[in-house]
């Protein structure tokens, strides 16, 4: 068959079937006294074999050699080389995947905010929440080498990747006041850096379950100048509200009977500022009736 009756055969274009003629990759059977490009029927599955390869991620060079050489012991490397990178573009993909629920995750909370009914003045909730397993890493806030603190940092972020590796969970920036840090205004001594784990993947050796039950919950937005960002210091306004957080729990009675969690709702960030919206999630005892 003609060119064009085989490239509508194989749904591809004559364009692409001279391009393979020139390069070596599949050329016709013959070529009539007309200069046509003839094809026979059994090279249908030859460029069958081509397309299938090249949507593995193979390159035409790479299909090339494969023809050429038929040697199984190469087309297995090839094969577990192309696997390995669709394997890593799916990851990939799923990384990116979990980024944008994370996203709508955190415009979904802002949304329930608003539609909930809140305290007016204070803007926190007293809500049921199921279970849950983080994955956390102690972070030496009143060390005076910085680079202790981001060496502790680089740790999680490298133990939560291999955790995550089998896991779907992804939550923006969370953080942890351990309870009685929190109850003293000690917060530089029990603060940590956390990650959510889904509980189908999560280690329980190594992850922390955190009960389900009542929770205080508070939604806050400050910013600070990024040309003095207070850091970890002491008039780091993430302290002051944590300070405002403990007096307002007294003042309404709720018991704290657990640790404290920051959860990182959103960042804005522009050449002057930076901007968060977090909000404080605190296990509370049920009153007495």
């Amino acid at each position: 068959m003609y060119a064009g009756k085989f490239a509508q055969v194989c749904q591809t274009t004559k364009d692409t079937l001279r391009h393979y003629d020139e390069i070596g990759l599949l050329k016709p059977a013959s070529i009539n006294e007309n200069g046509y490009r003839v094809y026979s029927a059994s090279q249908i599955i030859d460029f069958l074999t081509i397309a299938s390869l090249q949507e593995a991620g193979c390159s035409l060079e790479e299909i090339r050699n494969f023809q050429r050489q038929h040697d199984p012991a190469m087309t297995l490397r090839l094969f577990n080389s192309k696997k390995a990178e669709i394997e890593a573009k799916a990851r990939e993909i799923e990384r990116k995947q979990q980024l944008i629920e994370s996203a709508i995750a955190s415009l979904q909370a802002q949304k329930e905010w608003q539609s909930d009914k809140l305290d007016s003045a204070n803007n926190w909730r007293l809500v049921e929440e199921e279970k849950s397993y983080f994955l956390s890493t102690r972070i030496p806030l009143q060390s005076s080498n910085p680079e202790e603190l981001f060496l502790k940092i680089a740790e999680h972020e490298k133990s939560f990747k291999e955790e995550s590796e089998s896991s779907k969970k992804s939550l923006p920036n969370l953080y942890k006041v351990g309870k009685d840090a929190f109850l003293k205004g000690d917060y530089e001594s029990d603060f940590s850096i956390c990650s959510e784990i889904s509980e189908s993947t999560a280690n329980l050796d190594k992850c922390e379950k955190r009960p389900a039950g009542l929770r205080f919950q508070s939604m806050h937005r400050f910013s600070f100048d990024k040309t003095n960002e207070p850091a970890f210091q002491e008039d780091n306004p993430l302290f002051s509200l944590l300070s405002d957080t403990e007096k307002l729990l007294r003042e309404n009675e709720p018991e704290t009977c657990g640790d404290l969690l920051i959860k990182e709702i959103a960042t804005h960030l522009n050449s002057e500022s930076h901007e968060v919206q977090i909000m404080l999630d605190i296990p509370v005892a049920h009153k007495n009736r």
